[in-house]
């Protein structure tokens, strides 16, 4: 059989790494012995390895001795080549031969080729284990006789359009997923459930965060897999002020082994108690701001791809969109309701002085009335028309402020005379109802710059809402001062009573438009609702903030206003 000339292989290409390997081999060492002994089909069968572009290996001889091309080097990673080269392929794939040595067997020692399509495989060619996926074919290699001498493969590596393939198939599970959840906590338990189960991790969490604090919001239901052992609010810094810092500037933090994580490392056992070994935490910015963060986590090493980093990523902001979405509904069909429940109250509130003016008008059209009935009838529609003016006269301002048509007239006021014009106008109610008035103000002027007739406006209508939601005989206070605030002192102001109070979600919505809680009989006063929403406005337009605070029903209530102090040379 004519043999391949030991000296060199000039019918191989003049380039390529693995041409040069070939050459530069000491195969009288080998068991294949010197390329002079080496039969016809084996050099036939190189010349075809080494002369195409798509990634080929042949496995020669009983001991299935590896060659390859360069195009099929990357299938061997950082760790099999060069070893790999001229050695049984036993020894190269020791991690996948229980898998492919039945598929051998049926090539080598039976002739009969074999294909696969997309195949997985877990190899360790890069120093860690990796999912991959090829599509290959083996087939035998006769010599002249007819007899299998060894084995050919094609292979081409599918793992990137696999993966882009369940990544698509994914997206489309987690849209179909979020578009049937019904409300926030069931759209974060699906993205988390679809999130963990695809990549295969022990935990999946999502974060709402305060970036100026620092903490955290966490619900046990938001977490799929085990619960974790941290309360349901807390402070990010407690888990390295570098998880913080590198989520505020919107970067990603990948751990794959907690103790080889150079800013993490000292934290190793915090998270080592909570059964996390490996992270990725997706920050999610918004405004400039962090705002939330989407966690899967593992409690062992392991390797983050590109790939999961994309899919994590990509279920972060469809988990945003999906809860920040889910909340405006809800705050659209709140306001709706607020909304139909403000008609209804509005019809009952300007028809209820229509039943005294309508019944005065009749009594006023009879002829023999004297001049004290005349008088009492006539008093009568005075103040039903004096209620319904002032109705609309606060529907006419809170149009005004949400359109943007109010002006202030800005000069410096004490908010001594604030209170006591206010008090004027508020006394007659308060005295109706026997209700107790303590003012505490400074002796020194209180100065803000504001328009001293919407500033009078704010604190009557906290001095008439105090007064309708306290009982006959109960006791309201303002307290004028200063309060400390992030960039100085302000000008205080709060009003308090001991009334009825509020519960707490009343409390979180009370400046909100069309905003009431039940009605009862102590609040047979009426009202549209719209004062609290009309004073929030009016203060944010002087530049200030007000606040309310309640220990609960039939605990009390109070309102307080912060605003800018005047400056020096405000006059």
């Amino acid at each position: 059989m004519p043999s391949l000339p030991s000296a060199d292989f000039e019918h191989l290409p003049a380039d390529g790494e693995m041409v040069t390997l070939l050459r530069g081999a000491d195969w009288a060492a080998s068991s294949l012995g010197p390329p002079s002994s080496w039969p016809e089909s084996l050099r036939i069968i190189l010349n075809v390895c080494f002369d195409s572009h798509f990634p080929i290996a042949v496995w020669w001889g009983p001991e299935l001795i590896q060659f390859y091309n360069d195009g099929y080097r990357p299938i061997l990673g950082a760790t099999k080549h060069p070893a790999a080269f001229g050695r049984p392929a036993r020894e190269t794939w020791p991690d996948i031969w229980p898998t492919i040595s039945p598929m051998v067997d049926q090539v080598v020692n039976q002739g009969i080729a074999v294909k696969g399509d997309d195949m997985p495989l877990v190899l360790n060619r890069n120093g860690y284990p990796e999912l991959c996926n090829f599509t290959f074919s083996y087939s035998p290699i006769r010599d002249g006789a007819g007899k299998v001498v060894g084995m050919f493969t094609a292979a081409v590596e599918t793992t990137a359009r696999v993966l882009a393939e369940r990544r698509q198939a994914f997206q489309l599970t987690l849209v179909d997923g979020l578009r049937g959840a019904a409300d926030v906590d069931q759209l974060v338990q699906v993205a988390t459930d679809l999130t963990r189960a695809h990549l295969g991790v022990e935990r999946a969490f999502y974060a709402e965060i305060d970036a100026d604090s620092g903490g955290f919001h966490i619900p046990q239901r938001w977490i799929s897999g085990p619960a974790l052992s941290i309360p349901e609010q807390g402070r990010a810094d407690d888990f390295g002020p570098h998880l913080m810092g590198a989520l505020k500037r919107g970067k990603n933090v990948v751990v794959e082994e907690m103790a080889d994580h150079p800013e993490l490392a000292g934290y190793a056992e915090v998270y080592a108690a909570l059964g996390i070994d490996a992270i990725v935490v997706i920050p999610l910015i918004r405004g400039g701001r962090l705002r939330a963060n989407f966690n899967v986590a593992h409690p062992r090493q392991r390797r983050w791809s590109a790939g999961d980093i994309a899919i994590i990523a990509d279920a972060a902001e469809r988990t945003w969109d999906a809860v920040a979405r889910a909340r405006a509904e809800q705050a659209l069909r709140a306001a709706n309701e607020r909304k139909d429940e403000f008609l209804a109250m509005l019809a009952h509130e300007l028809r209820n002085p229509l039943a005294p003016i309508s019944a005065a008008a009749e009594l006023l059209s009879m002829r023999d009335l004297d001049a004290a009935r005349i008088a009492k009838t006539s008093a009568v529609i005075r103040r039903q028309v004096t209620h319904m003016t002032g109705l609309v006269d606060d529907l006419l301002d809170m149009s005004r402020v949400t359109r943007g048509l109010i002006t202030l007239r800005r000069q410096p006021v004490d908010l001594r005379e604030v209170v006591t014009a206010a008090v004027e106008q508020v006394r007659p109610l308060l005295q109706a109802r026997r209700q107790e008035l303590l003012v505490d103000a400074p002796a020194a002027p209180v100065t803000v710059l504001g328009d001293l007739t919407r500033l009078v406006q704010v604190v009557s209508n906290l001095l008439n809402n105090a007064a309708k939601f306290t009982a006959p005989g109960g006791r309201i206070g303002i307290v004028v001062g200063s309060t400390v605030v992030s960039d100085g002192a302000q000008a205080a102001l709060t009003v308090s009573d001991d009334g009825i109070g509020m519960e707490s979600e009343l409390v979180a919505r009370a400046f909100e438009l069309f905003a009431q809680g039940q009605r009862n009989a102590d609040r047979s006063q009426g009202g549209l609702g719209i004062g609290l929403a009309l004073v929030k406005n009016l203060v944010e337009l002087h530049g200030g903030k007000v606040a309310a605070c309640s220990a609960g029903v039939n605990l009390g209530s109070s309102f307080t206003i912060t605003l800018p102090f005047a400056p020096a040379d405000a006059a």
